[in-house]
């Protein structure tokens, strides 16, 4: 029950580069190990829990409240770590409702993730922005499901090697029907439909499965492009989105010219520019310390 439970909570429809995942060791061999070996480790999830709970929802320089989304992006919390899109949502309203915060900066370093969990936090940051300026920093990977929730803020800037793009949607799945034959095995769904159980391990993926799949993907990928419309509809083009939505991560120069960000900066400059002119000095001061420190 543990593996079924863990199995439905990390697999699914994805925005994510993969290949990003690489920097985060544990999701890499996590996602891998599903692919090859089955279920999912019963990894304790205490480490991540007690991380999470020490780190404040967010921080406040210079009236700017620094929200960090880090790392593959999960609806709630996962016993891999990364970005708790529930949690986020908590600290954006917090912040929005915090007098002492006058902007909101999303600090971005994530290779996105699962699509659950996506929308609802990009829709938060377009309304959080009606309230308070929300704007968003890309400091090296703003991929997918990382940079659907960008492109709800008003403002995108990126570090110089930044790398920001994969807009799109997938699944995997796979037919281990013959691996089971070869072991003596039949597997028999018996449901209330033809759509009903499928894709069980051991069983045949068909042509009609496939397309069944495909339908979702194209689905959420349509969700995936009228966020980015609505969030960046006045500085990006139709052919430029289009150029941009084949799966490619682009540097940061590249994502500029097809209108995926606003400015290309560092981080400290990034928040000095979106403050008022009196908090620049102070801004800068507590942004290049927060970095040494880091």
């Amino acid at each position: 029950m543990h593996n079924d439970k863990c199995r439905s909570r990390h697999l699914g429809l994805w925005a994510m580069t993969e290949y990003g995942l690489e920097r985060w060791p544990g999701w890499y061999a996590a996602l891998h190990a599903v692919r090859t070996e089955g279920p999912l480790p019963n990894i304790s999830a205490a480490a991540s829990r007690r991380q999470q709970s020490e780190e404040p929802l967010y921080e406040v320089q210079s009236g700017m409240a620094i929200i960090g989304i880090n790392g593959p992006m999960m609806k709630g919390e996962s016993k891999f770590g990364g970005a708790n899109t529930v949690q986020i949502r908590q600290a954006l309203r917090a912040a929005v409702s915090d007098e002492s915060v006058k902007a909101v900066m999303l600090q971005i370093d994530s290779p996105g993730g699962s699509v659950a969990g996506t929308d609802e936090l990009g829709r938060d940051v377009a309304k959080a922005d009606q309230v308070k300026p929300v704007f968003a920093h890309i400091d090296d990977l703003g991929a997918s499901a990382a940079y659907w929730v960008a492109s709800q803020a008003r403002k995108i800037t990126a570090g110089p090697a930044a790398e920001i793009g994969s807009i799109g949607v997938y699944a995997v799945v796979e037919d281990s029907s013959q691996a089971a034959a070869a072991d003596g095995i039949k597997v028999h769904v018996v449901s209330t439909g033809p759509m009903k159980g499928v894709m069980q391990p051991g069983t045949e993926i068909t042509p009609d499965q496939i397309a069944h799949l495909q339908e979702r993907v194209d689905e959420m990928n349509g969700h995936f492009q009228m966020a980015i419309i609505r969030g960046r509809g006045d500085r990006i083009t139709k052919a430029q989105l289009k150029e941009a939505s084949d799966g490619r991560v682009f540097g940061a120069a590249d994502a500029k010219k097809l209108g995926l960000v606003d400015k290309i900066q560092s981080f400290d400059e990034a928040i000095a520019n979106a403050l008022p002119r009196k908090r620049i000095a102070a801004a800068i001061g507590v942004a290049t310390r927060r970095i040494a420190g880091y």
